[in-house]
């Protein structure tokens, strides 16, 4: 009898421990899911404060990064996809870009990128680039 729960003691230990190391990737994941498939309510409650994403009436976006510092994503830019260059001075987790339209593979308006941080279960703005 002892022996048994002891076992399931491990096991259980071993599942919550695999559960917290792959919670940074599943948060990521989720995240870059919704802001890209423009589930914005979604991507938004999963930031912490002070960062913020609001929707504009026009389809665009506000974006609030950790120093408070808005920036507007018009509709036409719109969706951010995973990716995007990082750069030294800005410590973050992942990156994402808004690129919009472009004219024989030139962006039409300069590209947005935000790069974000996992806190926890939620996300960071960094910083946003436009």
């Amino acid at each position: 009898m002892r022996t048994g729960t002891g076992v399931a003691a491990i096991l259980l230990g071993l599942a919550m421990a695999a559960w917290w190391f792959q919670r940074p990737g599943r948060t990521t994941e989720a995240f870059a899911g919704h802001l890209h498939h423009e589930r914005y309510e979604e991507a938004a409650r999963m930031l912490r404060a002070p960062s913020a994403l609001f929707v504009v009436p026009d389809g665009g976006l506000t974006l609030v990064d950790a120093g408070g510092q808005s920036t507007s994503v018009p509709a036409t830019q719109l969706p951010f996809v995973v990716g995007g260059q990082a750069v030294p001075q800005v410590a973050c987790d992942f990156v994402m870009t808004a690129l919009g339209p472009d004219t024989d593979g030139v962006l039409d308006t300069p590209a947005v990128t935000i790069y974000l941080s996992v806190d926890g279960g939620g996300v960071l703005i960094e910083h946003v680039d436009s």
